[in-house]
């Protein structure tokens, strides 16, 4: 059985003029359902968006605090850590 969207389209120049009639309902036919099946999509796609939002902040949030914990620990070290990473990163961007 063939898809509804899938139908043959009717030649207008057959003569009956209610046959061009049909063609132009298919074709609004289908972009009713393609528009139908994008909003889907779209509200999918936000609901996955949200729920990845979600785990990466509940996995995230134990290691800022434990990244909290240790550079209150080691404030020279921290400091020390980072300007040495910022240094290499910035020699690795600037080489071509």
């Amino acid at each position: 059985m063939a898809e509804p969207y899938m139908r043959e389209p009717v030649s207008p120049v057959s003569g009956t003029p209610g046959e061009s009639v049909r063609v132009s309902e298919s074709i609004e036919d289908r972009t009713a359902h393609y528009q139908a099946e994008i909003e889907h999509l779209k509200a999918d796609v936000a609901k996955l968006a949200q729920t990845v939002s979600n785990s990466v902040r509940d996995t995230m949030k134990p290691m800022a605090r434990e990244l909290e914990t240790v550079v209150a620990r080691h404030p020279t070290a921290s400091v020390t850590f980072a300007a040495g990473l910022g240094l290499l990163l910035g020699y690795l961007m600037s080489r071509k």
